[in-house]
């Protein structure tokens, strides 16, 4: 008797439960408002015509080093800095909307481009992503310029006071993407093509941010 109480206890709070996630559901297909929405497309242009017009202050440029060195040694850090964060900030969104494994934590530079054998027998797509992704020393354990830890303060930075940038490589990469077909190494070129693309037009905007302006004296 007690078990067929239990169970029937059991099998009334499914009962309520299904209830209670139905009606959320039905609420939300007749309420789409309260569902969340996608944000509308980015001006990109106006962007990056926003950012290259920004001016940072004595502040901005220590705390996108990590607040680890002064002012006038952060603007000598900051070209190289800001380059690597948004090459980095690029290569991750590119990875998530190819469905592929994070970024690689820094590894020591190889220099040895891969043989075409090696290209041609990849056997995943992914396989033939990580012999083709754009790498360069300065983003390496031989770096000469940068720890791991001074791009990943960079990104944080740029992530916090400008999140338009992350969204506009993702929205370049989305809309790409859309346009093509199956995901196979023709696709991963097209894709590592748009990637350097996007990033000289952020780099760009990035690079005219750090360059003295007039205006930006006293700020």
């Amino acid at each position: 008797m007690a078990i067929s109480f239990i169970n029937n206890i059991f099998v009334k709070n499914v009962v309520l439960v299904a209830l209670f996630v139905n009606v959320i559901c039905v609420g939300a297909a007749l309420r789409p408002d309260i569902l969340p929405s996608t944000p509308p497309p980015l001006d990109i242009d106006n962007e990056l015509a926003k950012i290259a017009d920004t001016c940072l202050s004595e502040t901005d440029y220590e705390e996108l080093c990590g607040n680890v060195v002064r002012y006038i040694t952060a603007i000598g850090l900051s070209h190289v800095l800001v380059h690597e964060s948004i090459a980095s900030i690029a290569l991750s969104e590119l990875r998530a909307l190819l469905g592929f494994s994070p970024l690689h934590p820094w590894q020591v530079y190889n220099r040895t481009k891969p043989s075409e054998t090696e290209l041609k027998n990849a056997p995943t797509p992914e396989a033939y992503y990580e012999l083709r992704e754009p790498r360069n020393q300065r983003r390496s354990l031989n770096s000469t310029h940068l720890f791991e830890k001074n791009v990943d303060a960079g990104i944080k930075y740029l992530d916090e006071h400008f999140p338009a940038i992350r969204r506009i490589f993702r929205q370049i990469f989305e809309e790409k993407l859309l346009r093509e077909g199956v995901l196979d190494k023709k696709l991963i070129d097209h894709m590592i093509n748009v990637y350097f693309e996007a990033l000289n037009r952020v780099d760009k905007a990035t690079s005219d941010m750090l360059w003295y302006k007039l205006k930006c004296d006293g700020f």
